[in-house]
């Protein structure tokens, strides 16, 4: 089985602290509390299906490409100590990756640099209410580029086609990208290339690229969306399962449409509680959903037209099934109707969940809900249970499962995988399907399968690993 993932790493610091209900000046030994994890949902997700594949012998090739970049240099910080930082969450996340066995391609141009983000995680553990078991601080989102005052000086102009006049008059360092003649520049480089996405007239009348002005000149300077379109072309193939990060709209929307031209099915892992305010994002985004087979999502997520955080899953789960919904404080599905809007998402699949809440699920117009186990241990570490279900998800659909035997499957790994830190989930798995009578069931044939024998008594029949 072969499954490719687009999006971002995340280095992670983790602190467990399930003693604590709040961020606190707390120390940790370095062999206790405190560790390193690999993080992003595209990582996450790979992770389990590595794992999957390790407790059901069946061998899985897992392929991030990701925008790496190159390896941090010390003269691209002001300060050596962010520079120690930046470099060391570039080899964390690469080690990381070599260690499960997960292949990993740099799909941004070479010179372009490090994109592996650091994120700072504390897991409360089981004391504190659902759906509050994480704290995760990163840095702030950068200021807009003041176009007034862009320094181009590195740029090859002519390549790109920008017409300055009296260029050996104009100081490159400090130039005023408002009283450029963009005229001559070519960003109409996603609309040639794909076809499924459609911008208005006035944006085709002003040869614009959908992203931001100070972002077009990026792209046309080092050819990002060829480079990220060849490497995407090179990496996807039939039979592929795909699955998309949205958290990059510009990744996303180049290897949906690779997709789309080479008619292989793309699957999205979506989490925004905000629709982008930028129009240019906001369009990439919605042709990324819009054509999407599979939606992932959380009961806060947003689509276009929905206010930014706040949490309406009834109208989330509505817009992606083009259902009226109405559901219950419990999370149960109360009334399902076809709605009088017409639907925009093309996706034959949708799961929406939110924690203990029963998951909404949606496959081919037919809407249900699926329970969710009690987690017996409680939740000891909820970081990133999300994706493991997502990962599992997509491990038993590959395997042969309907979307529902899938995302039931899922939901119980969700349940097992919550209970202990880190990926320790994988040593208890064979145990804790036993003990539990509604797992026992659900695994049942995939136990048999495997030739281990169902315990008897709720007795359960521990199996090692293999090295």
């Amino acid at each position: 089985m072969r499954f490719v993932y687009v999006g971002k790493l995340n280095d992670d610091s983790v602190g467990d602290t399930p003693d604590d209900t709040r961020i606190g000046d707390t120390k940790y030994p370095a062999d206790g509390d405190l560790y390193a994890s690999l993080g992003g949902a595209s990582a996450n997700i790979s992770r389990a299906v590595s794992t999957l594949g390790r407790l059901y012998k069946t061998p899985c090739s897992n392929t991030i490409l990701t925008p790496l970049g190159d390896p941090p240099e010390k003269d691209q910080y002001a300060k050596f100590g962010q520079f120690l930082k930046a470099k060391n969450s570039y080899e964390n996340a690469l080690a990381f990756l070599n260690h499960e066995g997960i292949d990993c391609i740099n799909v941004y141009p070479v010179g372009h640099k490090s994109g592996v983000a650091s994120s700072n995680v504390t897991n409360f553990g089981a004391n504190i209410p659902r759906g509050a078991g994480r704290s995760i601080v990163k840095n702030p989102s950068k200021p807009e580029v003041d176009t007034a005052s862009a320094d181009l000086s590195s740029l090859d102009l002519k390549s790109i086609g920008l017409n300055i006049k009296d260029i050996e008059a104009v100081d490159l360092k400090s130039v005023d990208l408002n009283s450029l003649d963009l005229s001559s520049v070519n960003f109409d480089i996603l609309r040639r290339n794909f076809s499924f996405f459609k911008p208005d007239a006035q944006a085709a009348e002003k040869k614009t690229l959908s992203v931001s002005l100070t972002d077009k000149f990026t792209l046309a300077a080092h050819g990002l969306v060829e480079t990220l379109k060849v490497k995407l072309e090179a990496n996807i193939h039939q039979g592929d399962c795909v699955v998309i990060d949205t958290v990059r709209p510009l990744l996303a929307y180049v290897a949906a449409g690779v997709c789309h031209e080479k008619g292989i099915p793309y699957n999205i892992d979506y989490g925004d509680t905000a629709w982008p305010r930028d129009p240019d994002k906001a369009a990439l985004l919605s042709a990324v959903l819009k054509n999407a087979n599979r939606i992932i999502g959380p009961d806060d997520g947003v689509v276009d037209g929905m206010e930014a955080n706040k949490r309406r899953p009834a109208e989330f789960f509505g817009a992606l099934t083009g259902k009226d919904i109405t559901l219950g404080n419990d999370g149960v599905i109360t009334k399902c109707e076809n709605s009088e809007i017409p639907r925009e998402y093309k996706a034959q699949t949708v799961l929406m969940s939110n924690s203990t809440m029963p998951v909404c699920f949606s496959h081919a117009g037919d809407v249900s809900n699926i329970n969710v186990e009690a987690a017996e241990k409680g939740a000891v570490n909820p970081l990133g249970v999300g994706d493991t279900r997502d990962g599992a998800f997509f491990f038993f659909i590959a395997k042969g499962d309907d979307d529902y035997t899938a995302a039931d499957k899922a939901t119980a790994i969700a349940t097992i995988r919550i209970q202990y830190p880190d990926n320790e989930w994988e040593y208890h798995f064979y145990e804790d399907v036993q003990k539990n009578e509604c797992f026992r069931e659900l695994f049942k044939s995939d136990f048999e399968a495997l030739g281990i024998p169902m315990a008897m008594n709720n007795r359960p029949v521990v199996m090692a690993l293999e090295n």
